[in-house]
């Protein structure tokens, strides 16, 4: 398989090993060039769980494995599994890790079929499952220990063709659901605000940040989903989840702010999948 490096893993030990989120050097099931949706981004009106790759390809063991169990779409008991997945396979690994490999067109592996090494073939992707256009492999990672969906950049060496995450259109939502605008030096009522910036159809972060004059205000990540009251959520300054970061249409939440009376700095920073860090500034007049 084809690598390429984007990041260091060293520099995310400090916050994975304190996640509780082990650090493994996962191989990439499939050619990195071709994701076409990324970890929490939208898909199909929830967060996605993991990578959406394009095209058929053939698909590769992510690390060294069990073949826990495969998901065959014509198979007598895939009433079992009333899944988005198609035909499908999923391996145990190291660390209670799970890695799950759906929309195959076709698998080479059988349940009861034992170890796969690293870098194996486990079948060839499709357009099995619930798959539109020509999307095809859903790559998912689960850590069963911390009850974790996982994003799979965090632990796979390569280039996911990482562009860069633009915030725009920073708008600022107050709680009678008025929506602002921000832009540089403008006036707006003291008071607290939702903001949000334009979510990304190319690209997605790993963290989100909001300072005001100086003190977080909010940091949202994401790199794991996790389950609260039966829903998928991220972690910002509560669980949130599908619902409450992508309330508004094309718009992807950022943090939860409060506006004093007179000048008001405001600091955003976004880290994503390529270690881009993009700050934007603004100062606000509050009356």
């Amino acid at each position: 398989m084809k690598k390429r490096r984007i990041f260091s893993t060293g520099a995310f030990c400090a916050l994975f090993i304190g996640a509780g989120i082990p650090l493994c050097a996962f191989g990439w099931p499939r050619l990195a060039d071709t994701v076409a949706v990324f970890f929490a981004q939208k898909y199909g009106g929830t967060f996605n769980r993991g990578l959406v790759f394009n095209d058929p390809a053939e698909v590769a063991a992510a690390e060294d494995g069990q073949v826990l169990i495969t998901i065959r779409e014509d198979g007598a008991d895939n009433g079992l599994f009333p899944s988005t997945l198609g035909n499908a396979v999923i391996l145990s690994h190291k660390d209670h890790i799970l890695t799950v490999y759906g929309g195959l067109e076709k698998n080479s592996v059988d349940d009861g079929s034992g170890h796969a090494d690293k870098a194996a073939a486990i079948g060839i992707s499709g357009y099995s499952g619930w798959g539109t256009g020509r999307q095809s492999l859903q790559f998912q990672v689960i850590d069963t220990k911390i009850k974790a969906v996982i994003n799979p950049l965090i632990l796979i060496e390569g280039d996911a063709a990482a562009k860069k995450f633009v915030i725009k259109n920073v708008t600022a939502v107050s709680k009678n659901g008025n929506k602002t605008v921000l832009s540089n030096g403008m006036s707006i009522a003291a008071g607290t605000y939702v903001l949000y910036t334009d979510a990304s159809e190319i690209t997605m972060p790993y963290t989100t940040s909001v300072s005001v004059n100086g003190t977080l205000a909010e940091k949202t990540d994401y790199t794991a989903l996790k389950t609260a009251q039966e829903k998928l959520c991220v972690q910002g300054g509560a669980q949130y989840d599908f619902s409450a970061i992508y309330s508004d249409k094309g718009a992807m939440r950022l943090a939860e702010i409060s506006l004093v009376r007179g000048k008001n700095t405001l600091d955003i920073s976004v880290q994503d999948i390529g270690l881009h860090e993009t700050s934007f500034h603004l100062t606000l007049n509050a009356f």
